[in-house]
């Protein structure tokens, strides 16, 4: 399609520490990281590609603790400091 533009949406959901505890904020640092994964060979592959835009979505916002059982891509425990809405 002549004149069309390429690019890739990342939905983001930030992740909040439950608390100023030095092991819940290590904890934030470890989840994020591990949602970032990268295999051998990628930069190569991600250099011979272009993109027109990037978007960013913003959800939602998570805690994350020492505590928290249920994180996984989708996030961790509900943010208590913000209103939920539907």
């Amino acid at each position: 399609m002549p004149g069309s533009k390429f690019g890739t949406m990342y939905a983001s959901s930030e992740l909040y520490p439950a608390t100023c505890k030095p092991e819940d904020v290590f904890r934030r640092l470890q989840a994020i990281r591990e949602t970032l994964y990268t295999q051998d060979g990628d930069d190569k592959i991600l250099r011979k590609g272009t993109l027109d835009f990037i978007s960013f979505s913003y959800y939602r916002s998570n805690i994350i603790s020492t505590e928290t059982t249920n994180f996984n891509v989708l996030g961790g425990d509900l943010n208590p400091y913000l209103q939920k809405s539907d």
